[in-house]
């Protein structure tokens, strides 16, 4: 049933309002997966602030553990194994560099893999 309202000064119609909402129809049905799976990430639930240092500092924990991994001093001549660092040690910094940003990479990106 739509209303119109009018405007007590004039008697000239200025809105239209529609249904309200009582009058709507209603469904007594469960919701499916999907409806919820909506309703779920539209009003997710606010972390704590701990949680949320938690979930922000494991990315830093495995940068710290791949920094001391790669500066010990068992890692340079294993390098030097493969590539001959021994005239430069510029070589054996940019060969870790890449190392640690491969494996950084598909430690962040390992998620993606598993699906």
């Amino acid at each position: 049933m739509k209303e119109t309202i009018t405007n007590m000064n004039t008697n000239i119609p200025t809105m239209v309002v529609g249904d309200s909402i009582d009058s709507l129809p209603t469904d007594e049905s469960p919701p499916t997966e999907t409806e919820v799976q909506m309703v779920e990430n539209l009003f997710k639930k606010q972390h704590t602030a701990f949680q949320r240092f938690l979930t922000n500092s494991k990315k830093y924990v495995v940068i710290l553990m791949l920094f001391i991994a790669f500066t010990l001093p068992l890692i340079d001549p294993l390098i030097g194994k493969y590539i001959n660092t021994q005239e430069t040690p510029y070589l054996t910094i940019f060969v870790k560099g890449l190392l640690f940003t491969f494996i950084y990479f598909v430690f962040e990106n390992i998620h993606l893999v598993k699906k």
